[in-house]
């Protein structure tokens, strides 16, 4: 069976009362700009489940595919457990409601590695919720191996 990556789809997020939604593109950017001015380390938080297989990138996307990037999978978890690296964190946007509500609910966590610049028009993102899976095969060219 050929290796494979994770996927997980952006999807809106609420930042609370009084504060305003974050689209699907404006999380993706987030956490992409983030990453670029933190040395490439960003912490991605989910409720969905963690990916079960044995994979070593994440493709963080829109549902649609139009845009998203790759990132190496460095540690993963839930909390309350920590990232071994502290400098793995959440993008500043999130920072309130990661410390508020993400750590209370036992959040699951993915500490990535930014490898790829943004890709645009990703075809066959699969339909179903996030975490899904794809042939890394076809995303060589941009793992740089």
């Amino acid at each position: 069976m050929a290796e494979e990556i994770a996927v997980y789809k952006f999807q809106e997020w609420n930042m609370g009362d009084g504060e305003k939604k974050y689209s699907q593109l404006g999380n993706l950017e987030a956490h992409y700009h983030f990453a670029k001015n933190n040395g490439g380390k960003v912490l991605f938080t989910t409720k969905s489940k963690l990916y079960q297989r044995n994979v070593g990138y994440v493709l963080l996307t829109l549902p649609n595919g139009e845009y998203g990037f790759f990132s190496k999978i460095i540690e993963k978890g839930t909390y309350p457990k920590l990232p071994e690296d502290p400098s793995y964190m959440v993008p500043t946007e999130w920072k309130n409601i990661n410390e508020t509500i993400e750590k209370q609910s036992n959040f699951k966590w993915i500490a990535l590695e930014v490898v790829s610049n943004i890709i645009e028009n990703i075809e066959k993102i699969p339909k179903m919720p996030s975490p899904q899976y794809m042939s890394k095969d076809e995303f060589s060219n941009f793992l740089g191996e």
